[in-house]
C-alpha cells in the first residue's frame, strides 16, 4: 500500500477527525506528504507516532517552516530518519525574525543532501540572505535542488552585493555541465547528447529546472553576473515578477538562450510581470521589446510569457 497526501490552507486537528484517524492508522504507508501547513506540528507528531515495528514508507514531503515549533521539527528529523527511502525534502522559510532563520539553517545543516525545493520568503530578504548566504555559500551544500525560489515582499531594498555571489552559486551549471553548456551555444547534436549522458552520472549537483526571483532587486551590473550564471540546460521555468531586472539583462538572457534544435529547449515559462521588461512606455524600448520578445519566442516556441 502506498499513500499520496496534499493538503490545501491551514488545518487544526482533533483527536475525532477523519484526516487525523487516516493518518494515524495508514502514516506508515505515506510515499508523499505536500504542504504541511497544520497548526502546531500536527502531522509531523502523527507520523512519528507509528509504531517502531513498522518502517515508514516516506519519500517526499513538502512543508512551511513557521508553522512548526521546536518539538515539531525534533520530530521531523525522527521521521526522516526512520524513512528508509527518504530522498525529497521541499522547504519553504518565512522569515520574520532570528528564530526563522534558525529554523531555516537548522533544516539545512540536517537535511541539506535531500533539498529538492528551497524557497525563501521575506519583506526583509536583504536582512537574512546575507546570513544563510554566509552559512552555505555553495551548491554543494544542496546538490539535489531542482526549484530556488526567492521572493521579497516588500520590494524596497536591494540585495547587498554580498548575496550576488550565493545566487550565482545556486543558479550555476555543476561543474561537470560546464562542457555541455558551451556546446549548447554552439553545438553539433552528437556532441550534445554525448556531453548530457556524461554530464548526468558526473555531474557535482542537479540542474534547476525553477527559478523565481519574485521582488528581488539587484544593481543593473549584477543582474547581468546572474544572467549569466544561469544554467539553462534544464530550466524549465523564470520567474523575475517585480524584480528591477533591467532591459540589457534581460537581452542577455535571450541571447543566451540556444538557437538551435528549438524542439530539444526545455523553457517553458517566463514570467515578467510588473517589470520594466512590460512596463515602459518609451516608444522605441517598447519596439526593442517587442523585437526581443519575438527572438525568445523563436528560440523557445513552447515557451508561455506571462506579462500581467
Amino acid at each position: 500500500m502506498r499513500t499520496w497526501i496534499r493538503l490545501k490552507g491551514v488545518m487544526g486537528i482533533t483527536d475525532d477527525n477523519t484526516v487525523y484517524d487516516f493518518i494515524r492508522q495508514y502514516g506508515w504507508s505515506i510515499v508523499l506528504f505536500d504542504e504541511d501547513r497544520t497548526k502546531n506540528s500536527t502531522f509531523a507528531a502523527i507520523l512519528d507516532d507509528i509504531p517502531t515495528t513498522r518502517d515508514s514508507q516516506l519519500e517526499s514531503l513538502r512543508f512551511l517552516s513557521k508553522y512548526f515549533n521546536a518539538d515539531g521539527f525534533d520530530r521531523l528529523d525522527s521521521i526522516i530518519e526512520r524513512s528508509p527511502n527518504f530522498k525529497d525534502l521541499g522547504l519553504c522559510v518565512v522569515l520574520y525574525d532570528a528564530s526563522d532563520l534558525e529554523k531555516g539553517q537548522s533544516m539545512f545543516n540536517q537535511h541539506g543532501s535531500v533539498l529538492s525545493v528551497l524557497q525563501l520568503r521575506s519583506q526583509s530578504l536583504y536582512k537574512w540572505l546575507p546570513q544563510i548566504a554566509s552559512s552555505f555559500p555553495t551548491r554543494n551544500s544542496f546538490p539535489n535542488m531542482v526549484s530556488l525560489v526567492l521572493v521579497n515582499w516588500s520590494g524596497n531594498n536591494n540585495l547587498p552585493s554580498s548575496c550576488v555571489p550565493w545566487i550565482v552559486a545556486m543558479v550555476s551549471a555543476p561543474p561537470q555541465a560546464t562542457a555541455l553548456s558551451l556546446h549548447l551555444e554552439s553545438p553539433s547534436q552528437g556532441i550534445v547528447d554525448n556531453a548530457r549522458g556524461e554530464s548526468e552520472s558526473t555531474r557535482s549537483w542537479t540542474a534547476l529546472k525553477k527559478i523565481k526571483l519574485l521582488g528581488v532587486k539587484l544593481q543593473p551590473k549584477e543582474w547581468k553576473t546572474v544572467i549569466k550564471a544561469i544554467d539553462l540546460s534544464e530550466l524549465q521555468y523564470l520567474n523575475l515578477e517585480q524584480s528591477n531586472i533591467t532591459y540589457e539583462a534581460f537581452k542577455l538572457l535571450v541571447d543566451r538562450i540556444p538557437d538551435n534544435n528549438t524542439s530539444k529547449v526545455p523553457f517553458k515559462t517566463l514570467d515578467i510581470k510588473q517589470t520594466d521588461i512590460c512596463q515602459t512606455d518609451i516608444a522605441e524600448m517598447t519596439d526593442s521589446r517587442a523585437a526581443i520578445l519575438q527572438e525568445l519566442r523563436r528560440k523557445a516556441p513552447l515557451i508561455k510569457i506571462i506579462t500581467f
